[in-house]
């Protein structure tokens, strides 16, 4: 996540595994910042302008925070952000073009395309009809162009339904999110397609668990 500051510079925050942003209203709107409970779990608190507070947790320690001037230090090496107008179907297809490994592992090397982690790239798979074993220079023309709206769909459907809450995430307010009510494949091992009634495949790919079907996706 990157958050554009008035000086210039901007905060970059990478959760990671189990890391989160929780905002914290005040309790009294006289009282100080530092009355909002902290845990030891809580390891940075930005006091906001509005009297709340943002509170980093990460029980495991393995997210990082930078605040730079030039935002390339950090993620230059990354793929295009694929909800960003520049993403376009050229740019996936020249990402593609020659790569032997298979789609699915493309999908989350983050080189490739940024931000596309092992739920969505599942999904995105089933909704572009594609098999994530084949190898991502081999699709055409009209299987990147499915892929390319297939990606944006939904991610912008996990975005609205505030994330998927399997075991660690929640949104920043608390609660839960919801786009685990609408996986079509991803952890549904087993279970019947939505379209066909094909049991649903899980494999391991890239050390990854990985669902599809085995009719739908070719």
């Amino acid at each position: 996540m990157l958050f554009g500051l008035h000086t210039g510079e901007t905060l970059i925050v990478h959760l990671r595994m189990t890391g989160e942003l929780r905002i914290h209203g005040p309790s009294d709107p006289d009282s100080v910042p530092a009355a909002i409970p902290v845990d030891k779990h809580t390891h940075v608190l930005f006091v906001l302008d509005t009297g709340e507070e943002l509170h980093y947790r990460d029980t495991r320690k393995f997210g990082r925070i930078w605040l730079v001037e030039d935002v390339s230090e950090v993620v230059g090496k990354l793929g295009p952000e694929p909800l960003s107008e520049a993403f376009v179907p050229r740019i996936l297809m020249q990402a593609l073009e020659g790569r032997k490994a298979n789609i699915k592992a493309l999908l989350l090397n983050q080189t490739v395309v940024a931000g596309v982690g092992n739920i969505y790239a599942d999904e995105s798979l089933f909704h572009a009809d594609i098999d994530p074993r084949r190898p991502g220079g081999g699709l055409t023309i009209n299987e990147i162009t499915r892929l390319h709206r297939a990606l944006r769909e939904v991610l912008q459907a996990g975005i609205e339904a505030q994330g998927s809450s399997l075991q660690n995430y929640a949104p920043p307010t608390g609660g839960k999110g919801g786009f685990q009510e609408q996986f079509q494949v991803f952890r549904r091992g087993g279970e019947p397609c939505f379209r066909c009634n094909t049991p649903i495949s899980r494999i391991v790919l890239g050390q990854r668990s990985t669902h599809f079907c085995t009719t739908c996706q070719k």
